[in-house]
Parts: C-alpha cells; sequence; structure tokens
C-alpha cells in the first residue's frame, strides 16, 4: 500500500500492482496478488463450513496458531498492520490505522477466522477495485503496448535516387526530415507528411474515427495510425517525445496523475474520521462491556468508499473520453467542465476548417473588350500570386494547378505589404488585392467592405474574402474577383444545437471582420448577441474574464496561438489537437485529438455525468457508514459481517463509477 495513501483501498499509480507486462501479459507480480488471496480463501473454507455448522465460537479453533485462518491473517493482513503501525508511529491517524486496529482487536478476543476474513476481504476489495481503475487506464495502455518499436528509413546511395535503399532501425534513431517508406498494414511510427502515394489509414486510435481516412500527397500522418494498402513515402516531422502519439500518452498519465478538488476533500476526511472511530469504538466497549462491538465499528468505519467515490470516477470518464480522442489533463477540468454553462468558440479552425478554398470566380463583365472567362481570370491571379507564401495566395495558386489552369511566368513580382502582390503577366501589369488597394486604384468601382460578402445565399452561409484582379497599365480597370471562403466546420451546427438542448450558452469570439463572424454564426446557429468580432488575444482574455465576473462558468474552445490567453483564463479550455498550436494545446485542460469538435457536447455530457456519479458515491458512503456503525453499537453486526458489508460498499462504489466507461458518443 501506499506509503502516504489515505485509504486501505488506494487508487494506485499505473506503474504499480495492475500492470501489463511488456508482452502485454499479466506481470508476474499481479499472479503473486491473485495466488496469496486463493491460499488465503482455502485457508477460511473451514472456519466458514465451522460457522455454517451453526456452532458456537469465534473460529475452527480457539488456539490462535492452529486455526487456518490465521493462514489468511498473514498473507494478507500483514501488510495492513504494518502500514498501520508506522502511520500511527509517525502520528499520522490514516485508516490503515483503522483497519489494523481492527484486524488486531478480533485477534486479541479470539476471533481469528474475522481477522482472517477481514484482510482477505480488504484485500480482495482493493484488487477489484484496481482491476476496475486498470479497466479505466486501457488506453493508456494500449497506446504504450502499440506504439512502434522500429521505422523504415530510406537511405540515399551515392546520391542516386535510383540507388534508394530501405533499412529498418530503431524508432528513436529517426530523425526530423528523415524519409520513411510505409508499407500496407503498418503503424505509422512517427508524425510527418506523404510526399508520394496515397492510401487509406485507420486512425481510430488515435482519434476515435471509426471510418478508414483517405490520403494523399502533401496530407498529415499522425503517429499510431495503421496504412491499411499501398506504400507511402513520407517526410518525419514529429518524432521521439515530440510526435502526437507521445503527446497523447503524456497528456493521459498526467490526467491521473491529477486529483480533483472534490477528492482532496474526501481524503482530507479521512483524517477526521479516524479519531472518530476510534473514540466511538471505546465508547460503545466501555458502554456496553463488549469488545467485539467495538472491533465491528472499527472495521465499517474505514471510508473507503468515499474516499474512493471521486478517483474512480474521475479515472473511468478520462479512459472513456480518451477512447474517444478527447484528451483530458486531470479530475479538476472534469469537473469543472460539469459546471459549465457558457462555451465560447473561436472561428478559424474550430467553427471552420482553417483552410482557404476557392469558392468562385467572377470576371467583370462590363469590359468593353478583352473580356475574360474564368479560367483566364485565375490564370492571371494564379501567375501572380504563384510566388508569394501568403494563405490566399497558396489557395489561389493551389485551385490554378486543380483546375488544370496554366500558370505562367511572372515578371517583376513584387508584394505589396498588408495589400497583396503585383507583377507582369503576358504583357499586363497586373495587381492581386483586398478591398483597400481596389479602392485605392479605382475609388469608383464597387468594391468596399461591405462587398466582402458576396449577395449569393450560399456564400453567405461561409465567411468569405473576395481578392481583386485588377490591370493598371495602360489604364486601371477591374477584371474580375475570387471568392475564397474558409469553410464551415460540418459539425458546427449540429454542436452549437446540442449544447444549447444541454443549457448551455454559445458565443463566438474572433479576430475577424463582424460580417464573415455573423455569416458563420448563421452557418452554426449561434445567436448574433453572443458574437464578439474583431478581438486581439487580449480582447478574447477579456471577453472570457467579464463572462466570469458575471457569475458564468465559462470553456473557450481554440486552436491558435491568439487563444492560448483566454484558454488559459476559461474554467475549462479545450483545444484542438491536430491543428492547435503546441503553445494553445499546452495552455488548454483538454484537447480534442482529430478536431472533431462534435465530441464537445460528449464531453459536457461526459462530465455531468461522472459529477452527478461522484456526489452520489459520496452521498451513498456516507448513508452506509452511519447505518453500519449504527448497526455494530447496537451489536447487530459481527466483525466479519462488516468487513463483508464495507468491502461490498467499495466495490458498488467502484463498479457504480465504472458505469461511466459504457456512456457513449452520439
Amino acid at each position: 500500500m501506499s506509503q502516504n495513501s489515505p485509504c486501505c483501498c488506494s487508487v494506485r499509480p499505473p506503474t504499480d500492482k495492475v500492470k501489463v507486462s511488456d508482452g502485454g501479459g499479466i506481470s508476474v507480480w499481479v499472479w503473486i496478488e491473485i495466488l496469496r488471496v486463493v491460499v488465503s480463501a482455502v485457508f477460511l473454507l473451514p472456519g466458514i463450513y465451522h460457522h455454517l455448522l451453526g456452532h458456537e465460537g469465534h473460529g475452527f479453533s480457539d488456539n490462535v496458531i492452529l486455526n487456518p485462518a490465521i493462514v489468511a491473517v498473514l498473507l494478507c493482513g500483514t501488510t495492513m498492520i504494518r502500514d498501520g503501525i508506522r502511520d500511527l508511529l509517525r502520528g499520522s491517524f490514516t485508516v490503515s490505522v483503522l483497519v489494523s486496529s481492527g484486524i488486531i482487536a478480533a485477534i486479541a478476543i479470539g476471533d481469528v477466522f474475522a481477522a482472517g476474513e477481514i484482510a482477505f476481504i480488504m484485500t480482495l476489495g482493493e484488487m477489484l477495485e484496481e482491476w476496475t481503475i486498470s479497466r479505466a487506464r486501457s488506453g493508456v495502455e494500449t497506446l504504450v503496448r502499440q506504439s512502434p518499436r522500429t521505422a523504415h528509413v530510406i537511405s540515399h546511395s551515392g546520391g542516386n535516387a535510383n540507388n534508394n535503399t530501405v533499412r529498418e532501425v530503431p524508432i528513436e534513431e529517426v530523425r526530423v526530415d528523415d524519409l520513411l517508406q510505409i508499407s500496407p498494414g503498418e503503424t505509422i511510427p512517427v508524425d510527418g507528411i506523404i510526399i508520394e502515394g496515397s492510401g487509406s489509414l485507420d486512425e481510430q486510435l488515435v482519434s476515435g474515427e471509426s471510418m478508414p481516412v483517405d490520403k494523399t500527397v502533401g496530407d498529415k500522418l499522425f503517429c499510431g495510425t495503421i496504412n491499411q494498402y499501398s506504400v507511402l513515402t513520407m517526410r518525419a516531422t514529429g518524432v521521439g517525445e515530440d510526435s502526437s502519439y507521445a503527446q497523447m500518452i503524456r497528456l493521459i498519465q498526467l490526467a491521473e496523475s491529477q486529483n480533483s478538488p472534490m477528492e482532496r476533500i474526501a481524503d482530507r476526511w479521512a483524517k477526521y474520521i479516524v479519531p472518530a472511530a476510534m473514540f466511538t469504538a471505546i465508547c460503545v466497549w466501555l458502554v456496553t462491556g463488549e469488545p467485539v462491538r467495538a472491533v465491528t465499528i472499527l472495521v465499517v468505519f474505514c471510508p473507503c468508499a468515499m474516499v474512493l467515490a471521486t478517483p474512480t470516477a474521475v479515472i473511468a470518464a478520462i479512459g472513456n473520453a480518451a477512447h474517444y480522442g478527447v484528451l483530458v489533463r486531470g479530475g479538476s477540468a472534469l469537473e469543472q467542465l460539469g459546471k459549465v454553462n457558457t462555451i465560447a468558440f473561436d472561428k478559424t479552425g474550430t467553427l471552420t476548417y482553417g483552410k482557404p478554398t476557392l469558392y468562385k470566380i467572377t470576371a467583370n463583365d462590363s469590359l468593353t473588350d478583352k473580356k475574360l472567362t474564368d479560367n483566364e481570370l485565375l490564370s492571371l491571379a494564379a501567375s501572380v500570386e504563384n510566388a508569394s507564401n501568403h494563405p490566399l495566395a497558396v489557395c489561389v495558386t493551389q485551385a490554378a494547378k486543380e483546375r488544370g489552369v496554366e500558370i505562367y511566368k511572372c515578371e517583376n513580382g513584387t508584394t505589396i505589404p498588408g495589400s497583396g502582390m503585383s507583377g507582369r503577366v503576358r504583357g499586363m501589369n497586373i495587381i492581386v488585392g483586398n478591398a483597400k488597394t481596389a479602392n485605392e486604384l479605382m475609388p469608383n468601382n464597387k468594391t468596399n467592405d461591405s462587398d466582402e460578402i458576396s449577395c449569393d445565399s450560399t456564400v453567405e452561409q461561409h465567411g468569405c474574402t473576395k481578392v481583386y484582379v485588377i490591370e493598371t497599365e495602360p489604364e486601371k480597370r477591374l477584371l474580375g474577383s475570387l471568392l475564397i471562403t474558409d469553410k464551415i466546420n460540418v459539425h458546427s451546427a449540429a454542436t452549437v444545437q446540442q449544447l444549447t438542448d444541454n443549457g448551455c450558452d454559445v458565443m463566438l469570439l474572433t479576430g475577424d471582420s463582424r460580417n464573415v463572424a455573423l455569416a458563420v454564426a448563421a452557418a452554426a446557429k449561434i445567436d448574433d448577441a453572443n458574437v464578439h468580432a474583431g478581438l486581439l488575444p487580449e480582447d478574447k482574455y477579456n471577453a472570457v474574464v467579464k463572462l466570469q465576473t458575471a457569475g458564468r462558468c465559462v470553456a473557450m474552445v481554440g486552436d491558435g496561438i491568439n487563444d492560448a490567453p483566454a484558454l488559459k483564463a476559461a474554467d475549462v479550455g479545450i483545444a484542438m489537437g491536430s491543428a492547435g498550436s503546441d503553445l494553445a494545446i499546452e495552455a488548454a485542460d483538454v484537447t480534442l485529438i482529430g478536431d472533431d469538435i462534435s465530441r464537445v457536447p460528449f464531453l459536457v455530457k461526459l462530465s455531468r455525468k461522472t459529477r452527478s456519479k461522484i456526489i452520489g458515491n459520496i452521498g451513498f458512503s456516507i448513508v452506509f457508514n452511519v447505518c453500519a456503525v449504527t448497526l455494530a453499537a447496537l451489536g447487530m453486526l459481527s466483525p466479519a459481517a462488516g468487513a463483508l458489508a464495507h468491502n461490498a460498499s467499495s466495490v458498488f462504489v467502484v463498479l457504480n463509477a465504472g458505469l461511466l466507461l459504457r456512456v457513449k458518443k452520439e
């Protein structure tokens, strides 16, 4: 038992008794634990038979040494007695003191069978509790067991690409920018990007996604996912501790190591109940003159069920959340989320995919000569933008390549800071820029900011940006425009609706313009009054603090560096795991692997059920202890029966908490 454990049935860390061996089987230590429980049960059978026959007395034999039950005391009770004496000498009134006192008192009055049964049931109950808890930790153990051990690195021979060789190396030797070959059925060993080939990936272990995900050149690969078919070549981008796989394991382990506030309250409560139990037992003994009643009180007064109420529920919920690709840092975050009544979303990369996409091409029909087709307009724009790394420029260039539009050489390509790009293409001086640039060049053209959102009803459902293509010589004229959109996440509207149905107010906090924010809010079914646009990072932070000052319990969902202050300020910060920045993930309490915001309502439901389960278990344990102590004081409960009832309550609490593993995502 842990040295500082407040309870004989304490929750052990993953590296203690209940663990999986390197080969994936049960460890030798667990087999030893099982063996001592089985042997103890065998030596208790004579005493059970003796009692069933209705014989009077405290055990099978009046001689302590000859009583078979002493074997159970030695095998199961020795550690408890040792820990109890150690804690008492240190002046620490732990539950170990209470349990060991009960065992010693039972032996002192000659009831060796009761002492052995107490020790046996305590140990058996502890093993059952650890087994249930280990079920909740199975997600971590599965991740550890299935983490790749080797990788197939492509080596260059003599600088000749045709002489590339593939060699298998330990995963620790893989470095960033190494080229790896991934065969069908192979687990992706590190994070990376596909540079050759396409295939279907099983990402269920990492993201919880049940359907295979098709990926091709340029797409990200995550460590721990499985290549289902075809050979892929990838470039390593995240290796070792920097891989998404390692980060997931660290997050889950961190979550299990943190205690929640309610758990600490229960732990502190144990310090007061032990002296109270000792005092009550002494008083009953003095009043009734029956030491058996005092012994029984010492047994049933142990608050194991109460102390276990929170940690078992929290760990079970964290394990269930991990199964669905939701990583929770600790019990505090889970319990706080159960009280959340306001959820604020960032826009880009959260309610939207955060990836610019060309939505519409509009050539200027009012030109009297040199009218351009849509593809010709896109060709001019892409030729100018080809030299830029700006996300909108990359979007335009990529769209031209996908449509098979020719991209011409651009002469004198120049970046216009904050405006766009300029250059000479096919003898034409072209500027590709925003509304501000167009207004400065042609003030009489209708290119005001209000024109940023198209009148097209479909386009209004997306936050859009209009890029203008302008010819500057021999005369200034508008050739047309390109409408670029950050597509709404397909889960946004359903997610917001589910959260609203569960009594949560949904807010939108974004740095984009109000027109764009309102368009996204309309698509996601967020009320206009809850939309806050044009916010800097400190503005988002202040918005969260203002909500908290008004008495709201706030969760913030975001993905970027600019969201980190708000994520940290919120009662619960929720970061997008794949698209999110490292800073945002570090600042958050919860990480959504796979960026599926539809998991937010599930997390809220799970956290509320967890909180209800904790309160219910604590209430049950209090009522049970009061009833058991009353029965013991009245002489209606023997020490052995008290031990059985006490451990039955602990097992009930653990199994009841284990039901959280069955909560499913809709």
